[in-house]
């Protein structure tokens, strides 16, 4: 039995039609939320709360929840991120390779607005992180946060940890239970898509997870990120190869003192193939460049062959 005021449902039509609301305007005043891009991609139903044009994808009360997290993230992100840089660069004392380029390049990539997906190579729990820092650095992500990409780790990685569950929660996080129903994958997939479709930005990793040889998994990659490129018009993916010099396997965190290196190119993986197909046939086309970017870093760097 629910309890409590939340049970009242005059309770719930003032917190839709003023609270939301008042959240609303103060996203729209920090830049979080463009009316510009909600009124071309999206438009929610008066009555249903179900996104017009993608039937079901997610309701009013799940967007609420997706807003007010970034909104949280927002703010706390200048301690977070600052920690974030002082970790990487004077507590593991990694540096990094291409990293002006990578910036530069990924500022081209975004300005269009046209919805972007991250892919990358997966070889430690922190991979996002670096990610994050290769692509931009604090100001910028400040100036334009939708650049900050939504990342979807598996829940069995810190469902035992308060500290990095927070921490998950704030680096605008959209966790996976890998063992979960068909229900939740569905969810995900869809709370993505609407992401996407809202003009930020999105990171995968195809393997699905952490490569056990230490290399890029050809034959164990997810039709995640297929199912759901398949179903937007206009999209890009940026492939991202990532590695330290000296990573000879999958680990928690890149060498200490380690250089880590960066590239990234953009494709458009189009098919013919629908359902299953299509999503199998567009996830080995992006898992296919990234094994040509893997196959690149072992020419310039043959010494780090495993």
């Amino acid at each position: 039995m629910v309890i409590g005021p939340w049970a009242d449902q005059s309770f719930l039509e003032f917190f839709k039609s003023h609270i939301f609301s008042l959240f609303y305007r103060s996203a729209l005043f920090f830049g979080i939320l463009r009316q510009s891009e909600i009124s071309h991609n999206i438009s929610i139903h008066s009555k249903t709360g179900i996104l017009r044009g993608m039937d079901n994808l997610l309701t009013r009360t799940q967007i609420l929840g997706i807003k007010l997290q970034q909104l949280i993230d927002f703010f706390t992100f200048i301690p977070v991120g600052i920690a974030s840089v002082f970790f990487m660069r004077f507590i593991r004392k990694n540096t990094f390779i291409n990293i002006e380029s990578m910036r530069e390049r990924y500022r081209d990539i975004t300005k269009d607005k046209k919805p972007t997906l991250i892919c990358s190579n997966h070889l430690t729990m922190f991979d996002s992180i670096y990610i994050h820092f290769a692509l931009n650095n604090v100001i910028g992500y400040i100036k334009h946060f939708r650049l900050f990409s939504w990342n979807v780790p598996a829940v069995e990685s810190f469902k035992n940890s308060f500290f990095i569950s927070l921490l998950t929660f704030l680096g605008k996080c959209i966790p996976i239970d890998r063992t979960g129903s068909s229900e939740h994958h569905k969810l995900i997939l869809n709370k993505l898509k609407y992401l996407l479709l809202n003009g930020e930005t999105v990171t995968m990793f195809p393997e699905g997870g952490r490569s056990r040889t230490g290399k890029l998994d050809v034959e164990n990659v997810r039709y995640g990120a297929g199912n759901i490129l398949q179903e937007l018009d206009s999209y890009q993916v940026a492939c991202i190869y990532m590695r330290g010099l000296t990573q000879k396997t999958y680990t928690t965190l890149p060498e200490k003192g380690d250089q880590i290196y960066f590239s990234i190119e953009t494709i458009e993986p189009r098919t013919e193939q629908k359902g299953i197909r299509g999503s199998r046939d567009i996830s080995l086309q992006i898992i296919n460049k990234l094994k040509e970017m893997e196959d690149e870093f072992f020419r310039k760097y043959p010494e780090s062959q495993l």
